[in-house]
């Protein structure tokens, strides 16, 4: 089948490219050939198109947004003028279905010209390219996937329904009539939210796409974080932006729930009555209770993390230096699990504490580690 799928393509009476993730041309049939010119492989997208298109915007800031935009939908139509790749225009303007896929593992573009309102995939008159329109506004209009359409001064001008529920509102009318009462006046950094909006809408008109964190609040007053997609896009000769919007209320809420249970951890460790101490896989210490601030007299529990050695006397009592001792120890716990012996610390002035010392070997964020519970023996 796979040898047959380029001979169909070849007697096909559409062009067929196949590009890169970066647009440049990785396959082209027989009439793309025929009417771009020979010796497309390789070349960029925006050979084939003139500098601007009719409506006077660049073609290759159009092109860009469009194969942008099909990126993050699966797939778009919409109407071009080309050029063969010796510049010369082409006599008819085309319309172009162009669609996401993966080819070997990559991810690839699959465009078909036709001329407009001739021999369209998909359609056989202007009637039914209106119609087919139609339907494509109502795929955005139903998906599940939040998506609005703002311009260059952050004013909606469009919203489907999965953003009009997301809002809390009854409507995409009532949505564009209360959207800018939902945007908080300044955002999480301290930045104003219109000024930021503002810097980040020009960002994705000039860029294509920017992706960043967003708080606005919903119809209620409750707060609304959410990761949103710019997509620069362009509509009867203007440019607006599309935003794709993922609410993250979900994973606010979870971190929250860390938070307090990190909280909580804390606060047992804290209340131990040994010394708790976390380390790493170079045996360098990452964390500790504050059980440490009273067993060596110090006035933060940070002084023992960053100096754990001046806690301890250059020997033990086995005449093993403390950091080789600590070493092998550290290295005994990584082997079997687990390790138990007796240790001699000190506070900075040097006065000895006899102690034992019990490691365990845990796995913490996706790494071995080490926690070491060290019981006062005074």
């Amino acid at each position: 089948m796979e040898n047959i799928i380029p001979g169909i393509l070849d007697v096909s009476p559409f062009c067929c490219l196949l590009l890169d993730s970066d647009f440049n041309v990785i396959y082209a049939n027989k009439k793309a050939a025929e009417t771009f010119g020979d010796g497309l492989i390789g070349m960029h997208i925006d050979h084939f198109s003139p500098e601007q298109q009719s409506g006077g915007q660049p073609s290759a800031d159009a092109i860009r947004s469009h194969l942008t935009m099909t990126a993050m939908l699966g797939k778009k139509r919409f109407a071009w003028e080309a050029c063969a790749i010796d510049g010369t225009a082409l006599p008819h303007p085309y319309e172009v279905d162009v669609a996401s896929l993966n080819v070997d593992g990559k991810a690839c573009l699959v465009l078909y010209y036709n001329v407009l309102g001739h021999n369209c995939v998909g359609c056989t008159n202007l009637k039914d390219k209106k119609d087919a329109e139609e339907r494509m506004r109502n795929i955005i209009k139903y998906m599940p996937t939040a998506c609005a359409a703002f311009d260059n001064q952050y004013t909606l001008m469009n919203a489907n329904n999965a953003t009009v529920n997301l809002y809390g509102m009854e409507s995409e009318q009532e949505l564009l009539e209360k959207h800018s009462g939902c945007v908080p006046e300044f955002q999480p950094d301290g930045s104003p939210s219109k000024k930021k909006a503002l810097k980040l809408i020009h960002k994705a008109f000039e860029e294509g796409v920017t992706v960043f964190e967003w708080i606005d609040y919903d119809i209620n007053g409750e707060l609304l974080p959410s990761e949103v997609t710019l997509v620069r896009a362009e509509s009867g000769g203007r440019y607006h932006v599309i935003a794709f919007i993922k609410d993250l209320r979900d994973s606010y809420k979870n971190k929250e729930i860390e938070y307090i249970l990190m909280h909580r951890l804390e606060t047992m460790l804290d209340s131990s009555p040994m010394v708790c101490t976390i380390f790493d896989e170079t045996g360098n210490i990452i964390a500790a209770n504050r059980k440490a601030e009273a067993l060596f007299e110090i006035p933060d529990k940070q002084i023992y993390i960053d100096n754990f050695y001046e806690f301890s006397p250059k020997f033990q009592t086995d005449g093993t230096t403390s950091q080789e001792k600590a070493a092998e120890m550290l290295a005994t716990a990584h082997k079997n699990g687990s390790a138990n012996f007796a240790w001699l610390h000190q506070t900075r002035d040097g006065k000895p504490i006899p102690t034992e010392i019990h490691m365990k070997r845990v796995m913490l964020e996706g790494k071995n580690q080490i926690i070491s519970y060290t019981r006062d023996l005074r």
